[in-house]
């Protein structure tokens, strides 16, 4: 539920776009913005990926709201 919530939140701390974001992934930005706004869910790899890029645990980044 708060996924793409946290993932949109820790982007904009970072003060990047969701290009610069998927680009240092080696995402689609399409892919990366479905994760953002709900429409698609990053498998495994990609979630452990995201974890180590906002430098948080995947549990936080699953389940805790930033705001």
């Amino acid at each position: 539920m708060y996924f793409g919530q946290n993932l949109k939140e820790l982007r904009k701390r970072k003060k990047l776009s969701q290009e610069e974001v998927s680009q240092k992934l080696g995402f689609k930005r399409s892919s990366y913005s479905g994760y953002e706004n709900g429409a698609s869910e990053p498998n495994i790899e990609n979630l452990v990926s995201l974890a180590d890029f906002f430098r948080i645990s995947l549990v936080v980044l699953v389940t805790y709201f930033y705001r």
